[in-house]
């Protein structure tokens, strides 16, 4: 019997309208098992807030019931179930409660040690951990972890090239292994002499960190190939080695990562200037070309060529988890740039190819949201997988350490590909910055009153309905939820319309500040204004970073030792107008990219004069906020014309970056 087939025995239904649920360890959050419960009939909602809750119960959940529009409800809790004392006795009388326990589902894997993975990795320890004849202590347990979940064996890793491969491919398909084991990983590597010089502790767990050493170590391997009795590439070193470490990078299993990492923007192809080397010279096949400045032109043609080929073999399918697209996002985002560096005339032979990629990205995009999205918003565990995970995930950083700082810095409709281009400046302004990237999903429709206000408040947008139409209880719900984690208001700063570093410092002066949310409105102000579609975007935004602001402020904030963390609210399209619908007052909202109705009847209505438009179901929303989404690519305004929006179902709009500074 598997580890959910274990959990699915504990629910039956019809045995209780509600089922109080003790989850500790966030098994509920694993997908396969949400979609196993909704399928025997049951609804899942967490429980934060015992206010919050019954409100939710009463206006949304209860009615419905009575209606028989949804099944058993599952109240989902991380405390212990004494914790659902706290809610009115009515509520909990005649209804069922169950506990879960990973320590139930793996009895002889040490405990602290396994509460670091998330659920997704529980699959492969049904074979192998229920058939271990003893208890396993710690360091036993992460051994066991990293060989049978993570397929690494620090015993066999003796080599460079044994590390290398190791990381390249940790990296490369961006596997996020738990701090715990990776701190036992480093420690076991540090035993070999041959990784002295190493910086384990910054390339391990860091895929920025790691992607800064070999673009660092790059130079020497191309000079030693190219120049063998060269003088030695002479280099500002990220990471102050002295003597150069001379990676295998020409080693059979290495090679191929290399390729592929430069293909994708991971890294950058360096001048062949600094040898004097022509690049006539170079033999035609040697595969280090693909990371050399040879022509410009010819190879951001040749590498557009390639990634579309490439990314056509990688889009997602509905299947997939999360964090697929996760994955695949900033590949998307990189080949997007790339296509508009490229100009019109000269990439006129990869448009055919080029739309069919991206109509594949939107249709599989819009495939995987319609039947995968609604349990997104239950997937947190250590990670956010949503925006709404993300001040949890801040706190649990603060209570893992009391001394830290945390700013929350906000960039306000800022797409994925807006990101890169924004990364490669402040990469320039600088050297010394390490990122850790990541994604995030965004909530539909994807609105600032939306999507930011669940950001800031932490909350389902359900939660916060009485204003989900503007963004004036921001702050309050900002300082609100850190309030509930146990701060005082005086820890809690709060700034949006961020144009000038004077009101941050302001507010930097009191040593009492712990938590920092900041709104920086300049690419959404560039892209309401914008006339010059993607291209244009990215032209304006890489002036806008080059200015300095942006930089001056990330340096503030770290140099006043807080922890920066960067992300958006939604991204946006380059979207074809459909015609633009007069309504009056009939809708709510009425964007560019969604219409907002008070009832199905008049989303309907809309829908029936624009075939196409998509209806989306109330998904973590109040009950009267019915949606319609354009057709992909497509916005409710003047037929034909072009418009950078946001607010509908686009990978560019929904997955936005999550990125950590230092």
């Amino acid at each position: 019997m598997t580890w959910r087939e274990r959990i699915l025995n504990e629910f039956a239904v019809d045995v209780a309208l509600i089922t109080w649920v003790s989850d500790p360890d966030r098994l509920l959050t694993e997908r396969f098992l949400q979609q196993a419960l909704e399928e025997k009939g049951f609804e899942l909602i967490q429980f934060e807030d015992a206010i919050a809750l019954r409100f939710l119960l009463e206006s949304k959940y209860l009615p419905q019931q009575a209606s028989t529009e949804l099944g058993n409800l599952l109240v989902i809790h991380a405390g212990s179930l004494e914790d659902f004392q706290s809610l009115p006795y009515d509520l909990i009388q005649e209804h069922q409660q169950v506990a879960l326990s990973l320590q139930t589902l793996f009895p002889k894997l040490n405990y602290p040690v396994l509460k670091a993975l998330n659920p997704a990795d529980f699959d492969i320890l049904d074979g192998t951990a229920t058939h271990q004849s003893r208890k396993l202590g710690e360091n036993a347990t992460k051994d066991f972890l990293l060989r049978h979940v993570f397929e690494i064996m620090p015993d066999l890793i003796k080599e460079p090239v044994d590390l290398l491969e190791m990381l390249l491919k940790r990296h490369y398909q961006g596997i996020s292994i738990p701090l715990i084991l990776d701190k036992h990983l480093i420690k076991q590597l540090r035993k070999n002499p041959a990784f002295a010089q190493w910086p384990l502790e910054a390339i391990v767990p860091s895929q920025s960190a790691f992607m800064a050493f070999l673009q660092e170590r790059w130079l020497p391997f191309v000079e030693q190939a190219l120049v063998p009795n060269g003088k030695g590439a002479e280099l500002t070193t990220v990471y102050g080695i002295d003597e150069p470490i001379l990676l295998p990078l020409d080693d059979e299993s290495v090679r191929v990562y290399i390729d592929n990492l430069f293909l994708e923007g991971f890294l950058k192809p360096e001048s062949l200037d600094r040898f004097k080397f022509k690049p006539e010279k170079l033999p035609k096949n040697i595969w280090i070309r693909a990371g050399l400045k040879l022509n410009p032109e010819r190879d951001r043609q040749e590498r557009l060529q390639r990634l579309i080929e490439n990314l056509h073999k990688e889009v997602p399918a509905e299947g997939d988890r999360y964090q697929s697209w996760i994955s695949f996002a900033p590949r998307w985002a990189e080949l997007i740039v790339l296509w508009h560096q490229i100009p019109e005339s000269n990439r006129s032979g990869y448009q055919s190819d080029f739309s069919k990629l991206q109509q594949l990205v939107d249709q599989q995009f819009l495939d995987w949201v319609a039947h995968q999205y609604k349990r997104l918003s239950n997937e947190f565990t250590n990670q956010p997988v949503m925006l709404h995970h993300i001040p949890q995930s801040l706190s649990q950083q603060i209570a893992a350490d009391p001394q830290t700082k945390i700013a929350l810095l906000v960039m306000d409709g800022m797409a994925y590909d807006q990101w890169l281009v924004m990364r490669q400046v402040l990469k320039q302004q600088m050297l010394q910055l390490t990122m850790q990237e990541s994604g995030v999903f965004a909530w539909l429709p994807t609105t600032t009153s939306v999507s930011r206000q669940s950001l800031f408040s932490g909350k389902l947008p359900m939660e916060f309905a009485s204003s989900i139409g503007d963004t004036g209880r921001e702050s309050k719900l900002w300082s609100t939820f850190w309030i509930d984690q146990g701060l005082m208001p005086q820890n809690v700063g709060y700034l949006k319309f961020l144009t000038n570093l004077s009101i941050v410092e302001d507010l930097l002066a009191s040593s009492k500040l712990k938590v920092l949310g900041l709104i920086i409105n300049q690419v959404d102000n560039i892209m309401h204004g914008m006339t010059l579609g993607t291209a244009g975007m990215h032209n304006q935004v890489k002036q806008w970073t080059q200015n300095g602001f942006l930089r001056d402020l990330c340096k503030l904030l770290l140099d006043r030792s807080f922890r920066l963390v960067i992300t958006a609210d939604h991204g946006n399209i380059e979207a074809i107008g459909i015609g633009n619908p007069k309504e009056g007052i009939v809708a709510d909202k009425r964007g560019e990219r969604v219409r907002v109705y008070p009832n199905a009847q008049l989303r309907d209505q809309t829908q029936t004069r624009y075939p196409g438009t998509i209806k989306w179901p109330s998904t973590g929303l109040p009950n009267d906020y019915h949606a319609l989404f354009p057709p992909p690519r497509k916005a409710f305004v003047t037929a034909e014309a072009v418009s950078v929006c946001h607010g509908g179902i686009s990978l560019e709009e929904v997955i936005v970056p999550y990125i950590q500074l230092s």
